[in-house]
């Protein structure tokens, strides 16, 4: 058990730790993700269905069709798990239409198919599952897809076993076993299992034995505990069908420790019931007893009544063989009611005339009698029930596939309750093991208990003043910041009112002088238009600087709508190309946190401009649910990582600063000659 509750733990680790990074211009991390909402379908499917949406986002921002197709698949998949059966094809037919549009490897669209199958067997449509499943075969054929072809060719023999076509299920597994590679062991002795369980059905008892035991050497390979104990049960049934008792007690006990080890109590209880007929034939009724009280025990706990009305008839029959009338009264009294409940007429027949031959033992004659006669009315309701079916035949054929679909659906139905039981022990004895765990080590170590409260307040009381510390500082670097906001627009204002105003009016005399040039000899003009020139640039100067330091535009126009002017005036100057991509909103993002981001920004260009000698730099803004996003590439000659920690410069340092006080990760992944890739994520809170 603990290893099944490991898995689920590290399943779903693996899983969340994608959901958190956030960088969807990585192909391989879409594959990731699908690939853990795979692992996460059964244990966690409403975790998988996340994952998979998560990573269907992914795909498509970044024009990945396949892993957008998987992604659906995904979905699809967790939502069976679900028993959201329409959601689920609706994704399936989402992934097909994306196959279509996108011309992908067509073995996933083979996938798809079967996926849709599962499906349509589940909502009971067996005619469209065997359809998909043929189409799904063609497609595998074609791409010559061996594990495939036997998946599909497996499934299509089990719903015309449902049907009752033998003839045509065994043809198909035959072919899947051919199909198959030597390599896939599990699924090989799947196959000789089932081809095994036709042929006992169809009285071919020896061949049955073959095909049960190739299945066991695949299932001993593949070290299938599970299978090789039923595979051993089945040897065991052909052999006492062919009144080998030994033969199949051989095979009976060789499966006994399987099914006890495994705690497969139904399987455990069929097997005593078994055991106990062979030594009944044999006449050790002693062991039989034994075998039989067995099975009892188990059955009674199971509920299973079916089962146990068999074992109650056996253990009359040796209490009857024993001469132990009044015992075997007391048994063949309790079969006759449970029997009754049940209302299986030719039980009741065969216990009642039972009932008699006893009273007959004791000489009670008139209630061996009245059993006598009970049976014979039984026995003739019997007959009368055989007439009616000889009727209703007339009208089997018409029924027959409803009844196989009904079949179907209710083996379905028993396999999940049976699951649903399994979880639901699983969890009730986890549950009682914890607590027995935890009341046994409360009576070991009540001393203890006072130093350990003790010490967790003193972690709680260090971890309030780690909170406070980290609070203080982090307003202190906000104040910091708004003092810097403050001080750059009041310097963005006396740059642009008076620095800019005196330039204006030194432009102004300037312009005063145009008049005058003419008189001007020809070297004062030409030095007379460099200053103009240059008070000209000056002017510009004054102003780009001006608005580079006030972040007030940034607050009426927002973020994405600032770079996108910063995009504009690096893309006007020619010396580089900048693209820029942005997801969602930022109209969601408070204002501290835009004038952040963006000086975060401006900080990362200027850096990029000034060393980088890139040609090319792509920005990705992205909001999410969660998390902002930023993504900034160059394709410049990059820098050695290790250098760059030790001797970053002041403006970096204060970028990771702003970002950590945001409660943000800064990754960078560049190397020599090899550009630079830096990634931001900042957690977005419920008041942003």
């Amino acid at each position: 058990m603990s290893k099944i509750f490991k898995y689920l733990y590290v399943s779903y680790l693996f899983g969340t730790s994608f959901m958190v990074a956030g960088q969807v211009s990585d192909v391989s991390e879409v594959n990731s993700l699908n690939d853990s909402s795979y692992y996460l379908g059964s244990s966690s499917p409403k975790l998988a269905f996340k994952v998979a949406q998560k990573s269907a986002v992914m795909a498509k921002n970044i024009h990945y069709k396949l892993g957008e197709i998987m992604a659906y698949c995904r979905i699809g998949n967790a939502l069976v798990a679900m028993d959201e059966l329409n959601a689920a094809l609706f994704n399936y037919g989402k992934a097909e239409e994306l196959f279509e549009k996108s011309k992908e490897d067509s073995i996933v669209l083979s996938k798809i198919y079967i996926y849709q199958s599962s499906v349509y067997l589940n909502k009971g449509n067996p005619e469209r599952a065997l359809s998909n499943y043929e189409t799904a075969l063609k497609i595998a054929e074609r791409r010559s897809n061996g594990v495939i072809m036997a998946s599909a060719i497996m499934n299509m023999s089990l719903i015309y076993k449902e049907r009752g076509d033998y003839k045509k299920a065994l043809q198909l597994l035959h072919e899947s076993v051919l199909i198959l590679p030597e390599k896939n062991k599990d699924e090989l002795g799947t196959m000789h299992n089932g081809i095994g369980n036709i042929y006992q059905d169809e009285g071919r008892i020896e061949e049955a034995i073959n095909e049960f035991k190739k299945a066991e050497s695949f299932f001993i390979a593949s070290n299938n505990l599970n299978s090789i104990l039923k595979v051993n049960n089945n040897i065991g049934n052909c052999f006492w069908d062919l009144d080998k008792g030994d033969s199949a007690m051989f095979f009976y006990r060789k499966a006994l420790p399987l099914a006890i080890e495994k705690s497969f109590k139904e399987t455990e209880g069929i097997i005593y019931q078994n055991i106990g007929a062979i030594f009944t034939e044999q006449g050790e009724l002693d062991s039989a007893s034994y075998y039989f009280s067995k099975s009892i025990e188990i059955k009674k706990k199971a509920q299973d009544n079916d089962g146990l009305l068999e074992t109650l008839k056996s253990i009359g029959e040796i209490a009857f063989l024993r001469n132990n009338i009044d015992e075997a009264l007391e048994v063949y009294s309790e079969a006759y009611d449970l029997a009754v409940s049940l209302g299986y007429l030719e039980d009741l027949e065969h216990i009642t005339r039972e009932l008699s031959a006893c009273y007959q033992k004791k000489n009670d004659w008139d209630k061996a009698l009245y059993n006598l006669e009970l049976s014979k009315s039984y026995r003739d309701s019997i007959s009368e029930k055989l007439s009616d079916a000889l009727v209703y035949e007339i009208n089997f054929e018409q029924e027959k596939r409803r009844v196989a679909e009904l079949k179907l659906k209710l083996k379905k139905r028993d396999v999940q309750l049976e699951k649903q039981a399994f979880f639901l022990w699983s969890i009730g004895i986890l549950a009682f093991c914890v607590i027995l765990f935890f009341y046994v080590l409360f009576k070991l170590n009540k001393h203890k208990r006072k130093a350990a409260e003790i010490q967790k307040e003193n972690i709680q009381k260090e971890k309030e003043i780690g909170e406070l510390i980290n609070k203080q500082e982090q307003a202190e670097l906000s104040a910091m910041y708004d003092g810097q906001e403050s001080e750059r627009n009041r310097i963005a204002l006396e740059l642009h009112d008076k620095l800019g105003g005196m330039l204006s009016t030194v432009k102004l005399y300037f312009k005063s002088i145009d008049t005058q040039i003419n008189n001007l000899k020809e070297e004062n003009i030409d030095q007379y238009q460099k200053a103009n020139v240059l008070l000209d640039e000056a002017c510009d100067e004054t102003r780009k600087i001006a608005h580079q330091l006030s972040s007030k535009s940034l607050g009426r126009i927002g973020l994405f709508a600032t770079v996108e002017k910063m995009q504009r005036q690096i893309n006007d100057s020619g010396q580089i190309k900048f693209e820029l991509t942005t997801h969602g909103t930022d109209e969601n993002l408070k204002t501290l946190n835009q004038i952040s981001i963006y000086r975060i920004i401006q900080e990362l260009m200027s850096n990029i401009l000034k060393h980088a000698i890139a040609t090319e730099i792509n920005v990705q803004l992205n909001v999410f649910d969660e998390i902002f996003n930023l993504i900034i590439e160059d394709d410049g000659i990059g820098f050695d990582l290790n250098l760059m920690i030790n001797n970053s410069g002041i403006g970096l340092r204060e970028a990771e600063a702003r970002i950590k006080n945001m409660n943000g990760i800064f990754s960078i992944d560049s190397g020599r000659g090899g550009g630079t890739t830096i990634t931001i994520d900042i957690p977005l809170k419920k008041e942003v």
